[in-house]
């Protein structure tokens, strides 16, 4: 029973994170454009351009951050690939 309420706690926050990413993913494809017009309006040297690109290097790494905590655990893997070959 406990190890039932474990694995349905794990569930839960990697929804929580899978939500958070996708959130972050969209923020991310939003300066994207907004980093991009901006650039072809003031030219890639602009501060405000600058300043963009470094929010955006930021949620990159974040969501990179993210992406690695979803992966599932050598644990999880192995039971996966036990399963699938049985």
């Amino acid at each position: 029973m406990l190890e039932c309420k474990k694995r349905n706690d794990r569930k839960e926050k990697k929804l929580m994170i899978l939500k958070k990413a996708l959130d972050l993913s969209k923020s991310i494809t939003d300066y994207k454009r907004d980093m991009y017009k901006l650039a072809k309006n003031k030219g890639i040297s602009d501060p405000d351009v600058i300043r963009i690109s470094h929010k955006l290097d930021g949620q990159i790494v974040m969501l990179q951050k993210m992406i690695y905590t979803l992966r599932p655990s050598k644990k999880e893997t192995s039971y996966y690939k036990d399963y699938k070959y049985s």
